[in-house]
């Protein structure tokens, strides 16, 4: 009998061994299933954050092109409107230099028509005068 309930006493911590250390395995497996998801999971991240820091710098960068073609064109413009201003000034100053001359002939024209006017009032004056002249002479 003592032997019997030996045997039933070993039997049953056998068992509970067997459960225990399936037990043990199932949790030791658990831990690295874990374990190995967390990486997994940390590495998702750190792929995602690079990918995020990736975008970013490529905002950046395209900003940064964008706001070089916009001080371009800014340039361009300004010289372009440069050269327009040039160009309207040179054509002014054409202009004026035109109308100066126009004037010059106009005022020429017009001192030598009051030349001619002034001459001929000067014969007409001495004319008259020798004209007076003549008459006092007469009446005298």
């Amino acid at each position: 009998w003592r032997c019997y309930r030996w045997s039933l006493l070993v039997m049953s911590f056998a068992a509970w061994k067997r459960h225990y250390r399936r037990a043990m395995a199932v949790i030791g497996a658990t831990r690295c299933a874990r374990v190995r998801i967390a990486t997994w999971l940390s590495y998702r991240l750190a792929f995602r954050c690079l990918l995020r820091a990736l975008r970013l710098m490529a905002e950046v960068c395209c900003a940064e092109a964008a706001e070089a073609q916009r001080c371009l064109e800014r340039g361009r413009l300004r010289r372009s409107a440069a050269a327009w201003r040039s160009v309207a000034r040179q054509a002014l100053f054409e202009r004026q230099c035109r109308a100066t001359l126009h004037c010059v002939r106009w005022l020429t024209g017009r001192a030598f028509a009051c030349w001619i006017q002034g001459s001929r009032q000067s014969a007409l004056e001495r004319e008259m005068e020798a004209h007076r002249r003549i008459l006092q002479d007469k009446v005298s």
